[in-house]
């Protein structure tokens, strides 16, 4: 999953940590994304935004694909 740095952030060399609840339908797809602890301006719109547009490996039972709802830290890092 790859967001945009914020710009602001970047220009202020800033570092986050977002922490969202993510729901994925039994196709992969992200069907509820809602943040749990806010990483601050601009980090949880781009943390958002990046996991809608996402697939993921849908969980299974039992060989039979299913709802998944778990808990995703989007990381925002600066290379140094």
């Amino acid at each position: 999953v790859r967001a945009s740095y914020p710009p602001m952030a970047l220009r202020a060399g800033l570092e986050s940590d977002v922490i969202l609840t993510i729901e994925v339908d039994p196709q992969g797809k992200v069907t509820k994304a809602e943040i749990t602890k806010s990483g601050g301006p601009g980090f949880d719109e781009e943390a958002l935004k990046a996991v809608k547009q996402s697939r993921f490996e849908p969980a299974q039972r039992e060989g039979t694909q299913m709802i998944a709802e778990f808990t995703y830290v989007y990381r925002f890092r600066l290379r140094r």
